[in-house]
């Protein structure tokens, strides 16, 4: 297995041990990816350092990078840098037209608590099966009143996917056998899409990683 953090450091991105440190959660959530020919789309290019790293660990998979500016100039034979806004559903949903559906996707973008919204209401139902949806720097969803990141917060929102995961109650769940467990049964209606699409959320300081099923 390749060590995720080391080719982090050598690729000089923020991700790294030297940062932000999500390269340990990265590993452990997607290495099963290591030598599969998936697609992975990065929102946020910036100096292009994760998609190099991403590229060396992902050594088959297809990467793709979105920013806002123009930054063409850092694609390779393996990496596809377009230019475009997360922001504008239209555009997100030609991507994962054009060039998905992916396996992973990054939101490492503007922080904008909006755009993350955006993002992932139009990309996540596009994610592959199986897929996961990954958001970086949640603590910038705090920052209203120093980057300007806006209300309201992305991580309030993701409190109603939590909700999402656990079905809001629903259940047929009926046990008439055991005299020791209460009897019950709870509809409250069919599952939502959202519902019925999200297997598993795991959250670390920074950073969520959403599991489609």
């Amino acid at each position: 297995m390749k060590d995720l953090d080391k080719i982090a450091l050598e690729c000089k991105t923020d991700k790294s041990s030297e940062r932000h440190y999500y390269t340990r959660y990265y590993q452990q959530h997607c290495c099963h990816f290591e030598d599969k020919e998936i697609k992975l789309l990065e929102i946020g290019v910036h100096l292009g350092y994760s998609l190099k790293m991403w590229s060396q660990y992902f050594s088959k998979a297809k990467i793709y990078g979105i920013d806002i500016n123009p930054l063409q100039h850092l694609s390779t034979d393996q990496i596809t840098v377009l230019q475009g806004d997360q922001n504008d559903p239209s555009f997100l949903k030609k991507l994962s037209e054009n060039y998905g559906p992916f396996d992973l996707i990054i939101d490492d973008g503007s922080h904008h608590n909006i755009h993350q919204r955006t993002s992932f209401d139009t990309l996540f139902p596009l994610l592959k099966s199986k897929g996961i949806y990954v958001i970086e720097d949640l603590y910038c969803c705090y920052l209203n009143n120093i980057w300007g990141t806006g209300l309201p917060r992305f991580t309030d929102y993701l409190q109603t996917l939590v909700d999402d995961l656990q079905g809001r109650g629903k259940t047929e769940y009926v046990n008439q056998d055991n005299p020791l467990v209460p009897s019950f049964t709870q509809q409250l209606g069919e599952f939502t899409e959202m519902e019925k699409m999200i297997n598993a959320i795991h959250f670390y300081r920074g950073i969520v990683f959403i599991f489609k099923n």
